[in-house]
């Protein structure tokens, strides 16, 4: 007699149960696998945005922050239009301001009244950025970085443009009040926003995904932290 190998009716049921539980979890384990790649997109980008604002913060402030025929290039504080910004913080008789300390190798101004400069690149960068408002509307503030030269699992765009920010807080008072920081204009004040827009395309449609704000302030530096522009 020959015999011959065969499921039994019990088995074939346990086998038609586990494949249905494996068949009802693959929805989920497609969505967390969707939601895994979609978090990773995330990241890289808010890495990429994140070490492109700390490039940007490490620049002067701006271009007449500190000139080339000085003996030492320390960053100094400049000259505000009290018209357009807070008048507290015009230089008094000296060549310091309200919250300076008046000892030698600290902040202070130069000698002579210097204001800030426009927004974009300066006559004499030669295209090459170095101060923080270089990269407003120039070729330096959108940026691109894509899966084949830069690694990514995505390609995105990210999008520069600075400002000068509201600088109407009240110095004087012991509470100084509220900035209003998401007010931008093209008149010069002590306060610079960088806005940086990160985006990707997605099924074919461009997506923006975040957008990172900081604030740079005209306060210059001391010879401790000074550092050489060229």
């Amino acid at each position: 007699m020959v015999k011959r190998a065969a499921f039994t009716l019990i088995e074939l049921i346990v086998t038609i149960v586990v494949l249905g539980f494996i068949v009802s979890a693959l929805p989920t384990i497609l969505i967390q696998d969707a939601k895994s790649r979609e978090m990773t997109i995330n990241q890289e980008a808010i890495y990429a945005a994140t070490a492109k604002m700390a490039q940007i913060l490490s620049y002067k402030w701006d271009e007449a922050s500190s000139q080339d025929n000085e003996t030492v290039s320390i960053a100094k504080v400049l000259d505000i239009n009290s018209a357009i910004a807070d008048s507290e913080l015009e230089r008094n008789t000296t060549r310091f301001r309200m919250g300076h300390f008046q000892v030698t190798g600290r902040r202070y101004m130069y000698s002579t009244e210097t204001n800030s400069s426009a927004l974009g690149m300066d006559a004499d960068d030669n295209g090459t950025a170095d101060d923080l408002d270089d990269f407003h509307n120039t070729a330096a503030n959108l940026v691109t970085i894509d899966t084949e030269s830069d690694g990514y699992k995505r390609t995105y765009t990210i999008n520069v443009q600075n400002s000068y920010a509201f600088d109407n807080a009240n110095y004087a008072n012991s509470s100084i009040g509220t900035f209003e920081f998401d007010l931008p204009t093209i008149d010069r004040s002590n306060i610079k926003r960088i806005l940086i827009t990160v985006g990707t395309t997605i099924n074919g449609e461009a997506t923006t995904l975040f957008t990172l704000r900081s604030y740079s302030s005209n306060i210059g530096e001391s010879e401790v932290v000074s550092r050489t522009f060229n």
